[in-house]
């Protein structure tokens, strides 16, 4: 893949609207950390052998940072941001030494404070393919561009993070459905009928693993048919 030239238009506000939308439905901003998302960005670095990754989720203001390993801020602003390249590109962006590339001169100053030299950057997208975060990669060192098979492998842990948020959101979802239950079943047994619930929780269970494994399929198979 070759290098990343921003030659394109500002952010359609429609598709931002509609994007930050798709954001806020995943109530994942501002969420403690969590294993399953640092277990991607601790594979990344090792996989990679670059010193820091983040997966990190856009608003219209910052970019905030759900998992971080290596040394990277929590929270950075929005505007020159790398996610505003991936966003642009609607796809992979990476930047072999962005000390010299004319597009990040004056931009992502983080980066330089940190001597990032090298970064790959792949979108995370919701379920409806809006793109609402990025899994990102730095290295201290240049280094040549990401092989088909590399980006491929960044490309799938990005759809990694994307069924995370899937699960979140069923959950979410779920524990909505149960919090809206527990007034009505409150009245039942102050009259004597307590409610009877039978497989509910198996059920939801068998629904979230249903749903992810689909997730899966589909959009491993669009992801690699992409590139």
């Amino acid at each position: 893949m070759a290098e990343f030239s921003n030659d394109k238009a500002g952010i359609n506000p429609l598709e931002e609207r509609a994007r930050l939308t798709a954001l806020h439905s995943l109530g994942i901003l501002d969420t403690p950390a969590e294993p399953g998302y640092d277990a991607i960005t601790r594979l990344a670095v090792d996989y990679f052998q670059v010193d820091s990754a983040i997966i990190a989720f856009a608003d219209d203001t910052r970019v905030w940072v759900k998992s971080n390993w290596g040394e990277m801020p929590r929270e950075l602003p929005r505007a020159n941001s790398m996610f505003d390249f991936v966003l642009a590109e609607d796809g992979p962006v990476v930047i072999c030494d962005i000390s010299q590339h004319p597009d990040t001169q004056g931009r992502m100053l983080h980066l330089h404070r940190l001597e990032v030299r090298f970064v790959a950057s792949v979108p995370v997208r919701a379920f409806d393919g809006n793109v609402v975060g990025m899994l990102s990669i730095f290295g201290k060192q240049m280094r040549p561009a990401l092989t088909p098979n590399e980006l491929r492998t960044l490309v799938n842990l990005a759809v990694m993070v994307s069924n995370q948020l899937e699960l979140h959101k069923l959950r979410r979802a779920r524990s909505g459905v149960a919090q809206a239950g527990r007034p009505l079943r409150a009245r039942r047994r102050h009259r004597g009928r307590g409610p009877r619930i039978c497989g509910g929780p198996s059920i939801v269970t068998s629904w979230c693993c249903f749903i992810s494994r689909k997730s899966t399929w589909s959009r491993s198979g669009l992801s690699v048919s992409k590139l």
